[in-house]
Order: structure tokens, then sequence, then C-alpha cells
């Protein structure tokens, strides 16, 4: 196994969120904020409008704030989106996309978490899951505790 220095970090893919921490100007307050909103995939993946945190969905969407954009989570919740074109049609009004490149409303990766427990005993497991056309989903990675 290699180790990557300082510069290779410009030009390579993140592996691990807490790479992050290399970043210029990315301090631990800043990267502890954006935690729960990141992940770090072997691929470049667009954003899943129908799984999307608000938080997230209020980044993409410009003009969305406050009752807007909590209107559109409810929509959401009453029928997913099966297209970007009708999430789009769905936008509250005055809100908009800068680009709709990026998003999609399907989920390719999947990360599971087993615990299992017996008296005093834990054990843990973490994986990331592929899912890609009609086979079963792939094991990327996985890691017993």
């Amino acid at each position: 196994a290699s180790v990557r220095t300082p510069s290779d970090r410009s030009i390579a893919p993140v592996l691990r969120v807490a790479e992050l921490g290399a970043v210029k100007g990315a301090t631990p307050r800043i990267l502890a904020a954006l935690l729960p909103y990141l992940c770090a995939l072997p691929a470049g993946t667009p954003v899943n409008v129908n799984t999307a945190p608000r938080e997230v969905l209020a980044a993409i969407v410009g003009n969305a704030g406050g009752e807007s954009l909590e209107a559109l989570l409810a929509d959401r919740a009453r029928k997913p989106f099966t297209t970007i074109a009708e999430f789009r049609a769905r936008l509250p009004e005055g809100a908009a996309l800068a680009s709709d490149i990026a998003l999609s409303v399907k989920t390719s990766y999947f990360y599971v978490t087993i615990e299992a427990r017996q008296g005093a005993t834990r054990s843990q497991a973490r994986a990331l899951l592929r899912r890609g056309g009609a086979a079963k989903p792939g094991v990327v990675w996985q890691v017993v505790e």
C-alpha cells in the first residue's frame, strides 16, 4: 500500500471523508458541521433528490427556504420523484436549480450497518454496497469490528 503525499491530494479522488481535513481552509468546526451530509464513494455519484436531507436540498435548490422547502419535502414524502424533470416541475414557485446534471432519483450505493449482541458480547459489521443493473448488489468494502 502506498501513502498519499500532500501533493497527490490535490488531484486524487477523496477515498475517506477524513481526507477533507487536508483541504486548505477546512477547519475541524467546518468538517464537523458537514460530516452528516458527506460520504466518500469510489466514483462520481449524483445526489438522489428522493433521499437527500433537508439541508442538502436547501443547498441544491435556490430560493427555496423555510416554508417552501418544507412544502417540497412534504410533497416528496407523499409521492417520490420519478424523474429529475418531475423534480424540477414540482419545485415551489420562485425556486430554481442552477443545474440538474449531478442529480438523480435513484441510488447506486448503500451503506449498511449490522450489529449483533449476545449477553455482554457485541459485534458490528459495516459495508458499502453498490447496485448495478439487474445483478445482485456487490460489496465495495466491508469491515467487521
